[in-house]
């Protein structure tokens, strides 16, 4: 059973894509694509969103190769007999706080629980804008690739203003327990 938020609160799930292989010199950023570790870390996180039956239904992703095959990857462990809306949004490649801000106030009202897939250092900014100042985050490396935020906003995506949310939980692919069994 999915333990989707109240519809008087709205969760949003902040996912920096999965790393990217450099080998290339020759491809533009937007054009790179994910790392084979990449590859496997954006299983990883799928199998443990799925893992904390944390289902999105709707996810707004940057265009970009690498955010593209981070979702396409991650979502193969997700619970689909939900309904999964998935919106790729241009304005999220070199997106800047403003425009993450914007892209969520788009999201129609029925969604109660998002992912957002994107970039640092703008997920990074969206994070530490939307959870209170007084919150203590680690500095170093606070949302490297692969990195997963889960937070508990009010219940308007209109109006998320600085401190709003509720940090509920930051992992990062890396430090995330080996899952030997389904929940």
């Amino acid at each position: 059973m999915d333990t989707a938020p109240t519809p008087a609160l709205r969760e949003l799930l902040i996912l920096r894509h999965a790393k990217s292989d450099h080998h290339d010199p020759s491809l533009a950023d937007f054009d790179r694509p994910l790392s084979e570790r990449g590859r496997e870390d954006a299983h990883t996180i799928g199998h443990w969103i799925h893992h904390q039956r944390l289902h999105p239904d709707y996810i707004v992703t940057s265009p970009a190769k690498r955010t593209l095959q981070t979702i396409r990857r991650a979502k193969s462990h997700f619970d689909l007999d939900n309904a999964i809306v998935c919106h790729h949004e241009p304005s999220l490649y070199e997106a800047s706080l403003d425009d993450l801000l914007a892209a969520l106030s788009l999201i129609p009202t029925q969604h109660a629980r998002v992912l957002m897939v994107g970039h640092n250092p703008s997920l990074e900014q969206l994070l530490t804008h939307l959870i209170p100042e007084n919150h203590s985050l680690e500095a170093v490396k606070l949302f490297p690739t692969g990195a997963l935020a889960q937070l508990i906003l009010p219940a308007n995506w209109q109006t998320l203003t600085a401190g709003c949310a509720k940090l509920i939980n930051l992992w990062r692919v890396k430090a995330l327990p080996a899952i030997t069994s389904q929940p």
